[in-house]
């Protein structure tokens, strides 16, 4: 499979959106006072960037043009999207997201923080990145058909 151009969807971590972007009094007092539910929250944040930076990079050494959105932006951009490979770099909510955009392009999940997060529809981290492109290039990765489901009712559809 030639692969010319592809987009990458990313997510922005909550460190970054509370922080960095948001500026999250609530969040500040949180990690201040050591709260579990964001204590690893900078560890996190800079697995992630160091994940989306590795993607970046292979696809530069690789000569493949790309074009990086925030997942938050890619509600705004219309199907269907003139790239060769959608690729996310995140969890299973950034895939998803990015799944209303494809129409016939493969995606390429990226697991940002593997050692805290799943992944199920991920099929890479950023360390084999470049190896899992390499051998979806060379047509030698099974690629899996996954069905998207739209339901409704009193017609009204639910999200």
């Amino acid at each position: 499979m030639k692969i010319k151009k592809a987009l990458i969807v990313y997510k922005k971590s909550s460190y970054q959106k509370n922080l960095i972007d948001g500026g999250s009094r609530h969040y500040e007092a949180l990690l201040r006072k050591g709260n579990l539910s964001v204590k690893d929250s900078l560890a996190l944040h800079d697995e992630h960037v160091k994940s989306l930076e590795l993607v970046k990079q292979s696809l530069r050494r690789m000569g493949i043009a790309f074009r990086a959105v925030d997942r938050r932006r890619v509600r705004g951009m219309k199907a269907p999207l003139k790239y060769d490979l959608i690729i996310t770099v995140g969890g299973d909510g950034t895939f998803l997201d990015a799944s209303h955009l494809v129409n016939k392009q493969l995606m390429l999940g990226v697991n940002s923080t593997p050692a805290s997060s799943v992944g199920h529809f991920t099929s890479t981290d950023a360390t084999f990145f470049a190896e899992k492109l390499t051998h979806l290039m060379d047509d030698r990765l099974k690629v899996h058909q996954i069905q998207r489901l739209q339901a409704g009712g009193d017609g009204q559809r639910v999200s």
